[in-house]
């Protein structure tokens, strides 16, 4: 205030002097001194009025300025505070690592209740780095994904959180996302799957039943399948006698693969306990049918081809032609299998296979798929038949075989043959028939050459038959599969079940049964539907037929596995064209220097679960065969369910040599390798199955047939089933049949607690349990009758009494049966029966009689069946 009154004094004063200064001038005549001292004050007035002007604005501006400082500080300091609370309570979890060692130098009050469960108590994240927490997500620790990621899913401590790294400022975010993966994981497990159970063989096995043993079969296994049904919630109608339609959600798929499809193990024991020749084959489909999905969930790897499939799947009658595309795959694998193929998935997967499937082909299916082989040869103007790399003695008889019956249509055959891309076997068979039987490689109609020189052969008319084999990757030259795709027609007649990258392109002709010994089987066998002029233009020389025996002798070790009634046919014919045991034998025999150290090697078996011996050659490369011998000698054993030979060996791949890890595998029918082998990239058969490993270790090979053994036989869970010779606390009653683990059946085995399920030792259990159920009735009916004998009746007990009454000591359970004998000469067991006894009230004496009076005495005889009797407590005479 004393500011602005200063101001307004000067104010006031200049006004004066002015007035002052004008009166002067104009109204009055004064001195000159004193106008300029009025001229110099109203001066100073000013200039001081000008001055406290200026001073005054200048204070007004210091003090604005201080103001807006005071709030830009005040600003700030909120905008801080705001900033740190926000970072502190932001749903987002927030860690800044040091970029010299990679500990925490701040975190976030969210993310330390990220990891608050993995810390101590009052402990803090500060100065702590990643790896003391020990994180694992799917065998991932969390400090190595975040070493080489920027982006990912991990899961803390029960909860899903997508990860982001800022590498330039050494900043993680994690963010949660817990309740989108539940809602997630609620649609898939929503997402319907569709499939088809079919039974495999199913006109063979009831061709010779008739209709009242057709509909009671008929009839248990539509009740096998309910109760299966039943046991998962599924829904399924038949729509044919072979065929069903399953219908479920993908939460109960999980279940019936977790328990790997047990409907087939139950399916097979009942046909084996009913002596019908079927298998089962199941295809499941789940796709999610909505037109917009899409696939960029980063845990389904699918390849872009895979995605372009299941993208064009925008209906259930997409998903159902699927199922039926996966069916035909199981049926030509031999059925006895499910598959399962879904979109979250990155291939189909297989369950089941754990005994050999049934062949659906009989003499009139053979005779049509011979007839169509015909036709095709006929159309064409040549046929270039071509095997498998690593050429087998059964893919090159059969190829000759082949050859034989094009030669017969009086049309040029061309074997693709490769010496560097044979198995020893092979080679010593060629070297013979370039030194004893050049009549072969002379042959007008039937030639051998090199795929270069079968590439320059393929006209629009030419028939590219593949022999032995069914998958793209493993022909002898893919190059020329490709070529003929694009130009000619191509069929296959193979052995083995279909594996991944199936021949397709142009195909017009296949013919495949999984059941059969081998490829040269399913060739000779056509000679017999040849009409008579051609079957005579059929020439095989004692070489050629004993060549072709050799081909099945060795995919059957030695005529052990898949042998069939055909199989037998098929060796006749061969012996009538003169094939020699002793002489194929003689191909396979070996030097006594490798037999010995083949009996050494056999001592260092390493026994693996105790029913699986495994060999591991380390000291040089081996052939196939060489590993394939090798397990061949395992299963000699009876300790072993499997024999497994692991070694390296020499692969073709793009027509060069290159050294892989090979495991061979065999088993008498107690295990199925084949499924094993396929875990590991391999395949083959039930009994005899192999797999090559490229870019690892034998050790490290060795480690991953462990893991698929465990897998196998643990996961799906290889249930051995038994019958209880006693009650097992947890598993079952004496003469009930369970399902066990088969290191916990074996067990009760050997205590005699339990016995094997065979279909001997279950009937052997039916009878018992008839004779039991007999003697059961006969029981029953003996009680019946002596509770007509009882019923009614009235027993006296005598007992000394004292005063009011009271007797001396009491009437107990044994004196009552005592009397009962006595009086209706019956002794009553109390092991067997129970006796109750009420008093005149009907109120039940848990203690002895104490008292005179009546009593009933309620004894049941048997389950079915009681008595009442009436006691009477009296004082004695």
């Amino acid at each position: 205030m004393k500011k602005i009154r200063t101001y307004d004094f000067l104010a006031f004063s200049v006004l004066g002097l002015c007035i002052i200064y004008f009166i002067l001038t104009i109204f009055i005549q004064f001195n000159i001194y004193i106008s300029y001292s009025v001229a110099v004050l109203l001066g100073m007035d000013i200039f001081s009025l000008i001055i406290m002007h200026n001073h005054d604005k200048l204070l007004r501006k210091n003090e604005w300025l201080e103001r807006r400082a005071r709030l830009s500080n005040d600003i700030s300091y909120r905008i801080k505070l705001a900033g740190e609370n926000s970072f502190n309570n932001l749903p987002i979890g927030i860690l800044v690592l040091n970029k010299d060692d990679n500990h925490i130098e701040w975190a976030n009050e969210y993310a330390r209740g990220i990891f608050h469960s993995s810390l101590n108590k009052n402990t803090g994240l500060i100065d702590k780095k990643i790896s003391d927490f020990n994180l694992i997500d799917n065998g991932k620790k969390l400090e190595g994904v975040l070493a080489v990621s920027n982006e990912f899913d991990f899961t803390i401590n029960g909860r899903h959180y997508k990860i982001n790294v800022e590498r330039q400022d050494n900043i993680v975010y994690l963010t949660d996302i817990t309740d989108l993966k539940n809602l997630q994981a609620l649609y898939d497990d929503r997402t319907v799957a569709a499939g088809i159970i079919s039974l495999d063989n199913y006109e063979q096995a009831f061709a010779s039943a008739d209709a009242q043993e057709k509909a009671s079969r008929n009839g248990e296994i539509i009740g096998l399948f309910n109760d299966w049904a039943k046991k998962y919630d599924l829904y399924i109608r038949g729509y044919s006698e072979k065929e069903y339609l399953v219908l479920m959600d993908r939460k109960q798929l999980s279940s019936v693969e977790a328990d790997g499809f047990d409907i087939i193990r139950d399916f097979n024991e009942y046909c084996k306990n009913n002596s019908l020749k079927m298998t089962l084959s199941i295809a499941i489909c789940s796709v999610d049918t909505n037109p917009n999905k899409s696939f960029d969930d980063k845990n389904v790897n699918l390849t872009e081809e895979q995605k372009s499939t299941f993208s064009n799947i925008n209906s259930i009658s997409d998903v159902m032609d699927k199922v039926k595309s996966y069916l035909n795959l199981i049926y030509n694998r031999g059925g006895n299998q499910a598959v399962v193929v879904t979109d979250k998935s990155k291939e189909a997967k297989f369950y089941g296979g754990k005994s050999v499937g049934m062949s659906s082909i009989d003499k009139i299916g053979v005779s049509n798929q011979a007839k169509d082989l015909f036709s095709e040869i006929q159309k064409s103007d040549k046929v270039i038949i071509m095997a498998h790399k690593n050429t087998d003695a059964d893919a090159f008889a059969g190829s000759i075989a082949a050859a034989k019956i094009v030669k017969a249509f009086d049309k040029e055959a061309y074997i693709i043959f490769d010496e560097d891309l044979a198995d020893p076997t092979v080679t010593q068979l060629w070297e013979e028939m370039e030194n004893e039987h050049v009549n072969l490689l002379n042959d007008d109609l039937i030639h051998f050459v090199t795929p270069l020189k079968a590439m320059t052969l393929i006209t629009k008319e030419t028939f590219l038959l593949i022999c032995d084999v069914q998958v793209v990757n493993q022909l002898i030259s893919e190059k020329l599969y490709k070529k003929a795709g694009k130009t000619c027609k191509i069929g296959f007649i193979d052995h083995h079940r279909t594996g991944e990258d199936p021949v397709k392109e142009n195909l017009v002709y296949k013919y495949n049964d999984t059941t059969a010994s081998s490829t040269v089987e399913l060739v000779v066998q056509f000679f017999n539907y040849l009409d008579e002029e051609r079957k005579q233009k059929i020439e095989i020389s004692e070489f050629e037929a004993s060549m072709m025996l050799l081909g099945i002798i060795i995919d059957t070790t030695n005529l052990m596995f898949r042998i069939s009634a055909n199989t037998f046919e098929i060796l006749a014919n061969l012996q009538e064209y003169g094939a020699n045991m002793s002489k194929a034998r003689a191909y396979l025999r070996e030097y006594y220097d490798e037999y010995s150290k083949k009996a050494d090697l056999l001592n260092k078996i390493e026994r693996y679960r105790d029913d699986y011996g495994i060999i591991v050659l380390r000291d040089k490369i081996y052939s196939r065969q060489d590993l394939a011998k090798f397990a061949d000698e395992i299963i000699n054993f009876k300790d072993f369910k499997a024999g497994f030979c692991i070694g390296e060996i020499v692969s073709i791949e793009a027509g060069k040599k290159t050294n892989q890890i090979g495991i061979s595998a065999r088993s008498l029918g107690e295990a199925n390798v084949e499924i094993i082998m396929k875990g590991l990239g391999g395949g083959g058969h039930f009994n005899n199955a192999a797999t090559q490993l490229p870019g690892i270790t034998i050790d490290d090979a060795l480690i991953e047939l462990k893991n698929e053994l465990d897998i196998t036989y643990d996961k799906d869970g290889e249930d051995v089933k038994v019958i209880l010779l006693n009650d097992v606390k947890g598993k079952g009653k004496k003469g009930d049949i369970v399902d066990l683990a088969s290191g916990y059946a074996n067990h009760l085995i050997r205590t005699k607690d339990a016995i094997l399920a065979t279909p001997d030792n279950i009937n052997e259990l039916k009878r018992q349990n008839d004779i039991e159920k007999i003697k059961a009735q006969e029981y029953l009916e003996e009680m019946r009758k002596l509770k007509e004998k009882l019923e009614n009746g009235k027993i006296y007990c005598e007992v000394k009494t004292g005063e009011q009454g009271k007797i001396f000591g009491s009437v107990s359970t044994k004196t009552i049966i005592d009397e009962i004998k006595k009086e209706f000469d019956v002794t009553i067991d109390k092991k067997k029966m129970e006796i109750s006894i009420f008093d005149s009230s009907n109120n039940l004496i848990d203690k002895k009689i104490e008292q005179l009076g009546s009593y009933d005495v309620k004894i049941q005889l048997h389950k079915e069946v009681d008595v009442t009797i009436k006691l009477f407590v009296v004082e004695s005479k």
